[in-house]
């Protein structure tokens, strides 16, 4: 969460702790992470209405660009486009109003993760250890490799959900781990 919240700082302009503001640029930063944390506001009802339709808007083909590219100068878009074209792209669906599953192609079995709306850009992440141990090839005769897999692999709890931008949709677990940042198949 630490690295979100100094990536949201710099792509704000915010260069210090110290750094001198004036009025329109405090408002100016306040707008720009309230669009990115806050795009229904404070009222409940608006914020159902925004998930709603963003998920819906999430629909389609989405590639895990922060495990392509370290920075921005690594991301190839032609690579992205390749992964695009193989069919290696994670699919986002919104089965129901306030839930999304992102499924990951797998040679034998895909895998799917499902995120339950929690409130705010909150969402509660699942995947069933079955289809883990399936798509990950664990042997099932080697009990302990399975459970030590299942313990470190990072397959439930809650996310915060964000979309920066049209393309582009980030999910940060909150109880650690580093925040995914998937880009829109061109």
């Amino acid at each position: 969460m630490k690295m979100f919240a100094l990536a949201l700082c710099a792509s704000l302009g915010v260069t210090t702790a110290a750094s001198a503001q004036t009025a329109t640029n405090i408002v100016e930063q306040y707008s720009a992470a309230q669009g990115v944390f806050l795009p229904a506001g404070l009222d409940i009802v608006q914020q159902r209405v925004y998930i709603r339709d963003l998920l819906t808007a999430l629909q389609g083909d989405w590639v895990p660009a922060s495990l392509v590219a370290e920075g921005t100068a690594d991301l190839d878009v032609k690579f992205l486009t390749g992964v695009c074209e193989r069919g290696k792209a994670l699919q986002f669906a919104a089965p129901a109003p306030y839930q999304f599953t992102l499924t990951r192609p797998g040679r034998d079995s895909p895998l799917t993760e499902t995120y339950d709306f929690v409130s705010g850009q909150v969402f509660q992440k699942r995947v069933d250890d079955a289809d883990f141990i399936r798509f990950m090839k664990i042997d099932e005769t080697q009990p302990k490799l399975a459970a030590s897999m299942l313990q470190g692999a990072n397959r439930f709890g809650p996310v915060a959900m964000f979309q920066p931008s049209p393309d582009i949709f980030v999910v940060q677990p909150m109880l650690g781990g580093i925040a995914q940042i998937y880009a829109r198949c061109p």
